[in-house]
């Protein structure tokens, strides 16, 4: 779909706004204890897959607040002699992604969020290369609503149609997945009655990492990759 008219598109921008209320709720209650059993099992399941094994390099986000932790990530992938880069934020919905070789090259930046310091090499995936996304909600064919700044969004719409596309992979809490099937007490499936809001420019993955389940997209599975 190219085009949405101007009141669906009013319907899709109140039905996002709602869902990253929901799901900030939920993480608000998360302790830093819960935020640790969860990253480290997350982690588990995202060393078990081939796509990761198989990368070269590793983009991913540095963790904020109570969001996945992907420090115990970054710190795997340093083990295990992958490249590591970082996203940097360079003006509205922009951002680039930096070497890093250790955590001392990261200050607070955009939004007090850690980023590269100083001067660093810009870097620029491809088909060896692994993109670890933020979000608020994704759902099992690969769908993914972000926070509203439209940053990945931006940024991945370089790169996704290329024919050395990297891999993408959401990185999430179980209850940020929207399983497209009611369940008790669901009020995210009431409130979107079973369909999951998405504009033209939003970008989808190709696999969803959480702390139980890796969840491959229809996105990976049509063979985008």
């Amino acid at each position: 779909m190219n085009h949405i008219d101007i009141d669906t598109k009013k319907t899709i921008l109140e039905h996002k706004k709602q869902l990253r209320k929901e799901i900030k709720n939920k993480r608000s209650l998360l302790t830093k204890e819960m935020i640790q059993k969860d990253s480290e099992n997350a982690l588990i399941q995202l060393l078990k897959t081939k796509e990761y094994q198989m990368a070269l390099s590793i983009f991913t986000y540095v963790s904020y607040q109570q969001e996945l932790s992907t420090f115990p990530l970054i710190q795997a992938a340093f083990l295990d002699g992958k490249i590591v880069a970082v996203p940097k934020v360079r003006k509205e919905q922009e951002m680039e992604f930096f070497k890093i070789k250790e955590y001392s090259e990261l200050s607070p930046g955009f939004c007090g969020i850690l980023e590269p310091n100083g001067t660093k090499e810009q870097l620029y995936p491809d088909k060896n290369s692994m993109i670890i996304l933020p979000g608020m909600l994704f759902d099992l064919t690969g769908k993914r609503l972000g926070y509203g700044g439209g940053f990945y969004d931006h940024y991945l719409k370089k790169y996704i149609k290329q024919k050395n596309a990297p891999i993408l992979a959401g990185f999430a809490y179980d209850f940020q997945i929207f399983e497209n099937k009611k369940k008790e007490n669901d009020i995210l499936f009431s409130f979107l009655e079973g369909n999951f809001p998405t504009e033209p420019h939003d970008q989808s993955v190709d696999m969803i990492i959480t702390p139980t389940r890796v969840i491959y997209s229809q996105r990976k599975k049509d063979g985008y990759n």
